[in-house]
């Protein structure tokens, strides 16, 4: 049996922003940071473009038929025998089974869930195992020295991901993967029972709102730029837009509140 650190997840994707510090004169009912923050991660697919001309055999180009290197017919493609030769950090990915496969990078975004703020956004390569490792990153840095809570899907139900979370002084309450065959769930019955459990899987769907702006307003469904440095940068300014757009329609904070 397969151990969940080292079996790949299925594809999906996230995104990083603004700090999340609380505003002067502003919120939205109560402080940013309550005694128990619910904080959500979740991931989304960023295309590159395009997505398979450039994608050819790392080997060079069959031999003989000169438009070869466009022909894809009867032909396996996988990041072990091809790459992009305009973007060789992108990697080939799916988004679900029977979906078309498309040169992507993989945006892992950090919600804070009382007011909405985008609070962290990482790109990394779609290689199977980003959203542990992403993930991991996204939980050790937040700050703050109150005990903390992290909701997920079950992408983020592994062991490697579970451990990150508690070493760091967080609370994993992700989605258990009792539903994947060959997979043993990381969280233990008594996170399970915990009705702050519940409440963050219901809270954490908040975060599709932010993957919707980001896609339709924010320009990065499809990157306009090469390597993952770059298309970094412009997922963060946009996540910095999302943030000041969410800023603006926070209420005033009223007097003696």
């Amino acid at each position: 049996m397969a151990h969940p650190s080292e079996s790949p997840a299925p594809c999906r994707w996230v995104t990083k922003a603004a700090n999340g510090r609380r505003q002067d004169g502003q919120t939205r009912r109560g402080c940013l940071w309550g005694p128990r923050q619910w904080s959500r991660r979740a991931r989304s697919q960023l295309k590159r473009d395009p997505a398979s001309v450039d994608f050819r055999p790392k080997d060079g180009p069959p031999g003989g038929d000169s438009n070869g290197w466009n022909d894809f017919r009867g032909e396996k493609r996988s990041n072990e025998t091809h790459a992009s030769m305009t973007d060789p950090e992108s990697r080939l990915a799916r988004k679900g089974p029977g979906r078309e496969a498309k040169l992507s990078y993989v945006s892992h975004v950090l919600m804070e869930n009382r007011n909405g703020f985008l609070m962290d956004i990482l790109l990394g390569q779609a290689d199977g195992f980003t959203e542990r490792r992403e993930g991991a990153a996204l939980v050790a840095r937040i700050g703050g020295g109150r005990r903390k809570t992290v909701g997920g899907d079950n992408g983020y139900d592994a062991t490697d991901f579970v451990q990150a979370c508690r070493a760091a002084g967080v609370t994993p309450q992700v989605a258990p993967n009792i539903h994947r065959s060959r997979r043993k769930s990381a969280i233990d019955q008594r996170t399970l029972r915990h009705g702050g459990h519940r409440a963050s899987q219901i809270v954490r769907r908040r975060i599709e709102t932010i993957f919707g702006w980001l896609k339709s307003f924010g320009g990065i469904k499809r990157s306009r730029v090469r390597g993952l440095e770059r298309t970094q940068l412009a997922a963060r300014l946009a996540a910095a837009a999302y943030n000041l757009l969410r800023l603006s329609r926070l209420q005033p904070l009223e007097a003696g509140t």
